[in-house]
């Protein structure tokens, strides 16, 4: 399958170390994060009918009494206090260092991740939506890139240059119903001009700029018989459809935008993200390679994991005869890709 031009850049050994190191950071923010979350508002005394009492205060001012003043909720309040100080001490520590991370990554040119993006798999990351999602569409390559030590570039025109276009857009499969008050919110919250579109399963909106969001959503009966399937069947089933996608094993690696923040982008196996896509050549692989942009990301992909994740092996997999063509025929293929040395 024809696309010049599309290169995988392998990270050189300073940039293999910053993008690690980075990434580490960010792992420990997000992790700094979630602690300040579970400890946020306050303990204090409060004083009734001639005793104290202590009081934990929760977000939005909800209260809530833990018992009268003792050695116990004395113990409690001290050790509330203390660990709150040391995250709080922590996370500004982690802060600081990310911020001088973003001006390396944007040094070293990590910069290829669209920074929209990026915030909004922050925000669904903290909405505790991203763990049910899965990042389906083009922007996906970017994220298998760095799980592979690479970079991928793709060209500004030709059938790959679409991809580029495709990229500045975010594809989401999610296996939870979705309620389009609480998506919506969180896309505001990164840009309030974001406005739904309607999407027939799931959500689509539109900002001002012209980025798009699509949250596709299997039906939940679709997903209790892809569960079945999946458990069943595995990488043999012949229906992989966005259902048996979504139930496959997944991956979350680290990637980087344009102004250097970073973001957790969960991902399908890469194999799967291949097999799923293989759906546009069609039955048997009958219909002409590269006659689609499914078609042109699995070829893509194909080439990424047998060049820099031969731990995802096909070989590993009991697949299906149609499959193993599929296969067969984009390796066959002119190259959809090549590493620049």
């Amino acid at each position: 399958m024809k696309a010049q031009h599309v290169i995988f850049v392998p990270l050189d050994g300073d940039a293999r170390r910053e993008y690690i190191n980075a990434r580490e950071t960010f792992i420990a923010h997000q992790a700094a994060r979630q602690t300040m979350r579970e400890l946020v508002g306050a303990m204090m005394w409060r004083a009734q009918h001639g005793r104290e009492y202590l009081i934990r205060v929760q977000r939005r001012g909800a209260q809530r009494g833990l018992g009268v003043r003792g050695p116990e909720t004395e113990a409690m309040f001290a050790d509330f206090w203390a660990r709150k100080m040391a995250a709080a001490e922590r996370l500004d520590t982690l802060s600081r260092k990310s911020a001088k991370h973003a001006r390396l990554s944007r040094a070293y040119s990590f910069n290829i991740v669209d920074s929209t993006t990026i915030e909004l798999l922050n925000s669904l990351s903290d909405a505790g939506l991203a763990e049910n999602m899965i990042v389906i569409g083009a922007s996906a390559l970017f994220g298998y890139a760095f799980s592979a030590g690479t970079q991928l570039q793709l060209p500004a025109a030709g059938r790959a240059g679409l991809l580029m276009e495709q990229s500045k857009r975010l594809s989401l499969a999610s296996d939870r119903t979705l309620q389009t008050t609480e998506v919506l919110s969180i896309l505001k919250a990164v840009d309030k001009s974001f406005a739904a579109v309607g999407a027939v399963r799931g959500l689509t909106a539109i900002n001002k700029h012209g980025f798009r969001v699509d949250f596709l959503v299997p039906t939940q009966s679709a997903m209790r018989e892809a569960r079945v399937r999946f458990h069943a069947e595995g990488w043999s089933s012949t229906t992989k459809d966005l259902a048996w996608l979504v139930n496959a094993p997944k991956l979350h690696p680290v990637v980087i935008g344009k102004n250097g923040e970073m973001a957790q982008m969960p991902l399908a196996d890469p194999r799967a993200f291949v097999l799923f896509k293989m759906r546009a050549l069609a039955a048997r692989c009958i219909a002409p390679a590269g006659s689609s942009s499914d078609a042109l990301q699995a070829a893509i992909m194909l080439n990424l994991i047998e060049g820099d994740l031969p731990h995802y092996d096909f070989s590993d997999l009991a697949l299906s005869q149609d499959d193993l063509l599929c296969l067969a025929r984009l390796r066959n293929a002119p190259p959809s890709s090549h590493h620049r040395p």
